[in-house]
């Protein structure tokens, strides 16, 4: 193991396409949940799921793989927030739906699968200015539904100090 590998981690990003040059606006057009930017996870299965999930039938799709350099954050003095499954989680998905988040370099938390959007989205519906009853049902809701973690990069900055690419494996079919 080369001590380049020894202060990074690898992370993965399933994608019709095979993305050599991640960009901070790369879904700037869809509403995710920690805003616009570039998501990746350590979970390769997941981005197989998301892979297959954003790709037209019958087409490949790629798992890029990137190694995230941890030692660039401190070293580039970049905002990172992480999340865990709690409360503070839940306000920062409602807060990014109606684009009043804060800002990061980097966000580290649970994802929010189909799932989850879905109930995230019946919650802001149904309770527009917020009902702390429902709040904390919807938290226990989500729990059960969450299956692993994501490092989203906010800022081109943090992806071009932090995300370097390896490189990503097509995929036709998954079974």
């Amino acid at each position: 193991m080369s001590l380049f590998q020894l202060f990074s981690r690898k992370v993965y990003h399933g994608s019709p396409t095979n993305v050599t040059n991640p960009q901070s606006d790369f879904n700037k057009d869809s509403w995710n949940e920690f805003g616009p930017g570039f998501y990746t996870t350590e979970d390769y299965k997941y981005s197989l799921i998301r892979g297959t999930w954003k790709t037209e039938d019958g087409k490949p799709f790629f798992v890029n793989h990137y190694l995230f350099l941890e030692e660039c954050v401190e070293k580039y003095h970049l905002a990172v927030k992480t999340f865990n499954l709690d409360e503070e989680w839940l306000q920062y998905l409602i807060d990014s739906y109606y684009g009043r988040a804060a800002r990061y370099d980097i966000v580290i938390g649970p994802t929010a699968d189909d799932t989850v959007r879905n109930l995230l989205m019946e919650y802001i519906v149904n309770y527009p200015h917020g009902d702390y009853e429902q709040f904390s049902i919807l938290l226990e809701t989500l729990k059960k539904y969450v299956k692993s973690t994501q490092i989203q990069f906010q800022t081109q900055r943090a992806i071009e100090k932090c995300l370097k690419y390896v490189g990503a494996d097509e995929i036709y079919d998954v079974q």
